[in-house]
């Protein structure tokens, strides 16, 4: 969700430092911000947003903190920006080492329907057993066109140990997907980067 927000410069989806994301967030583009949540028996409610912090309105919906979560189907957002509309969509879906198995069920049942992939992963952490897994029998079974590896919070990550993590997340996904694309970076840094026109 952080990584999203900074590729839109604003803070549209809802995070946190911990893990947030308890249901499937589906961004469109629109020149006025809207929102509404779609549920699994078929009701939607409309959110009224504004452009500034939209994230802070829409995390009591899709967050943990929302016990009926289990009931949505989708939060639908529409905010203006250059990365979604005319049938581009980008989707935030929970993580694939959720200890709850039905959200990573969600992460699973929209792959078939992506073009594309960015798999954020943990660059203090080696690569885990339920992503590896998720590689293997669910990314490369889907045959996605476009898999992104982006190894986030790099800025928790000490400068002269940057390079051996870069070089083990490298070696731990090229057993299982040839040449992977890998990116280190700080999504927060980025973020208040954009949000401070600070282009360093």
């Amino acid at each position: 969700s952080t990584f999203l927000n900074a590729l839109m410069g604003a803070k549209v989806f809802p995070s946190r430092a911990t893990v947030c994301t308890a249901g499937v967030t589906i961004l469109d583009y629109a020149d006025d911000p809207q929102a509404e949540i779609n549920y699994t028996d078929g009701r939607i409610e409309s959110i009224y947003l504004t452009k500034e912090e939209p994230g802070r309105i829409l995390v009591e919906h899709i967050s943990r903190k929302n016990e009926n979560v289990k009931d949505i189907s989708s939060l639908n957002i529409k905010f203006p920006n250059k990365f979604s509309g005319n049938g581009v969509l980008l989707v935030d879906t929970p993580g694939v080492n959720d200890p709850d198995s039905w959200r990573e069920e969600i992460t699973y049942n929209y792959l078939s329907a992506a073009d594309a992939v960015i798999m954020l992963l943990d660059p203090a952490k080696p690569l885990s057993a339920s992503e590896a897994e998720f590689l293997k029998n669910k990314i490369l079974e889907e045959s996605i066109a476009k898999l992104i590896f982006i190894a986030n919070k790099i800025d928790d990550i000490p400068m002269e140990e940057r390079q051996s993590i870069q070089e083990r997340l490298r070696q731990g996904l090229g057993e299982i997907i040839p040449n992977p694309e890998l990116h280190l970076i700080s999504s927060k840094q980025g973020l208040d980067g954009k949000l401070n026109n600070n282009d360093s």
